[in-house]
């Protein structure tokens, strides 16, 4: 997937747990690593961290857009953060 001269790796939900996950978006040559999360206040720390660490450790900027509101029983906290390729 590419925007303009860009190109973009999707990661949906858990997908972004796995190191695997990142780590195929940096060696196909993604220049963003875009993760479409729901996650609860409870795994935001970690989580988010987790994204962050990802960006500095491969050198790729990383977008985490996270759902806001309540679906299913769960409610996530919302909120969308990019990190730079410098973490």
């Amino acid at each position: 997937m590419a925007i303009d001269d860009d190109a973009v790796t999707p990661s949906v939900c858990a997908d972004f747990s796995h190191a695997r996950d990142v780590q195929h978006a940096a060696q196909s040559g993604a220049n963003l690593y875009a993760a479409g999360l729901l996650i609860a206040s409870g795994g935001y720390v970690p989580d988010s961290t987790l994204l962050e660490g990802y960006a500095g450790e491969h050198a790729r900027a990383v977008l985490m857009a996270n759902h806001g509101g309540a679906v299913g029983g769960w409610q996530s906290t919302g909120r969308i953060v990019i990190w730079t390729q410098r973490g």
